[in-house]
């Protein structure tokens, strides 16, 4: 837990900074209706193995100024692993398939720039299901709590902003018999596109 707050911490003071210094520009009011998806992202989750994950977001403006908002962002999606690990207590178990998919919800900050660029950050908690199957013990099935923070950017192109995130996904804990369960989560980087 302690290596997701560094990220969250400096994310949260940039947010703060970018706030304070962005000049301001005109608030557009949402593209689409807020029980459609806002965003869409394709992001790359590694730790050990290496798991593509889509996911869609969903944001409602909680308070909206001139150049940025505070939103309740839910954002559901999964994927399976394309690079497998070994695993067990003497990293002698070879994983044959591995799957991670979540729900979560939270609080996200958008900053929109009078040239463009966009910036935003968001955290969400949420139920994380995970499985995996091994050559030799049974395969796992489990349900864990996690963290997940995000820091994105790009640039607006029409009605749509394209643009790189960066973030991590931490677990609450794991369980304790689980081989796949430090798997889950870790570092993230990938695209998204948010035609909010």
């Amino acid at each position: 837990m302690d290596r997701a707050t560094v990220p969250i911490g400096l994310a949260s003071a940039l947010a703060l900074a970018g706030g304070l210094f962005s000049p301001p520009a005109a608030a557009a009011p949402a593209s689409s209706p807020a029980y459609l998806p806002r965003s869409a992202s394709l992001a790359l989750y590694t730790r050990e193995a290496v798991t593509p994950s889509i996911q869609l977001a969903w944001e409602l403006d909680l308070l909206e100024q001139k150049h940025d908002a505070l939103v309740l962002v839910a954002v559901g999606g999964g994927g399976y692993a394309i690079s497998m690990a070994k695993v067990g207590p003497m990293l002698d178990v070879p994983m044959t398939f591995f799957y991670q998919h979540l729900l979560a919800v939270g609080l996200g900050y958008r900053s929109v720039r009078a040239d463009g660029f966009q910036w935003g950050l968001h955290v969400v908690s949420g139920p994380l299901l995970y499985g995996a199957r091994f050559e030799g013990p049974p395969a796992e099935h489990f349900v864990i709590g996690t963290l997940e923070g995000r820091v994105q950017a790009g640039w607006r192109a029409g009605s749509v902003t394209f643009g790189l995130t960066l973030g991590v996904c931490q677990p609450f804990d794991y369980p304790p018999k689980s081989y796949a369960g430090e798997l889950v989560g870790g570092l993230l980087f990938g695209a998204y596109a948010n035609w909010r």
